[in-house]
């Protein structure tokens, strides 16, 4: 099998005209002709057909595929797969419970900080779910032995708590602070009794769960304390780093995408602290 994932070129599609016929030759451009074997096969991923000819399109089988008929549920069903039964008859639900409405009601009310082409075009929904499987996987890692089995058993309910803190930073993690309250709503509704308690003003995003009493806390308790380099005579302000609710959950986020060796994007306008959040996190 030969793979070529990329756009059709006009001119180098046509050298390839005669492999895909009966003869299976390959006539280069300096005359040589390679033979290839009869069971020699070629598989083409280009985004579209706008430079193929006709004699390349007739040679070979089209198959579309839609972006919008795809969706989210074969990568989840995928990776269901690899994860023990009982876990994911519990997971299923969860994403059968949550993901549709939220994305549902994120369309309908809220603007993520990124939109449009190219990012359109790879399917929000679609890179919102993988990073939703990959908080996922940086969470369940915690209560999972060297050899991937599980240390001990987990509710169901802490399962869905789990799981409302990963949509909460996958689903929600490009809304800006005016969007967010309107998500939060949306998922208490869902939640139900597996929602936080908490004040009118605040949203999922002031709080984590907390793996020793598998409950709901604020993010603030997770703030260190910090004290003035007193030992210094003139300390340089401009390198004193004040950590932050804003800077502990990020680090936090950080930890859990790069236990499963996944990358993370930081997106911000000039001066939000991501390279310094990122430094932290490596110091």
């Amino acid at each position: 099998w030969i793979t070529l994932d990329g756009p059709v070129d006009a001119i180098g599609i046509e050298t390839l005209n005669t492999v895909l016929d009966d003869n299976k030759v390959l006539t280069l451009a300096n005359g040589d002709r390679v033979q290839m074997s009869g069971t020699m096969k070629a598989m083409f991923e280009p985004e579209n057909l706008n430079n193929a000819s006709p004699a390349t399109v007739s040679r070979a089988g089209i198959i579309y595929v839609s972006e919008t008929e795809l969706g989210w549920r074969p990568l989840v069903a995928s990776w269901l797969d690899t994860r023990p039964k009982a876990e994911a008859a519990v997971l299923t639900s969860l994403f059968d419970k949550y993901v549709d409405p939220l994305f549902h009601a994120m369309k309908m009310t809220c603007k993520p900080v990124m939109g449009g082409a190219p990012w359109e075009h790879v399917s929000r929904d679609f890179c919102q779910v993988t990073t939703l499987i990959t908080l996922l996987r940086g969470c369940l890692r915690s209560h999972e032995d060297e050899k991937g089995g599980k240390k001990e058993s987990l509710s169901e309910t802490y399962y869905e708590k789990m799981f409302l803190y990963c949509v909460t930073w996958s689903l929600g993690g490009m809304l800006q602070a005016s969007d967010r309250p309107k998500l939060s709503k949306r998922m208490q509704e869902l939640g139900g009794a597996s929602a936080p308690t908490m004040a009118a003003s605040e949203t999922f995003f002031e709080y984590f769960l907390d793996e020793d009493s598998r409950e709901w806390a604020h993010w603030e308790s997770r703030v260190p304390e910090w004290l003035y380099p007193h030992d210094e005579e003139t300390p340089k302000f401009a390198q004193l780093i004040i950590p932050t609710l804003d800077s502990v959950r990020l680090e936090a986020l950080l930890g859990a995408v790069t236990s499963v060796d996944k990358q993370a994007l930081f997106v911000g306008g000039p001066g939000t602290a991501k390279t310094t959040a990122i430094k932290q996190f490596m110091a």
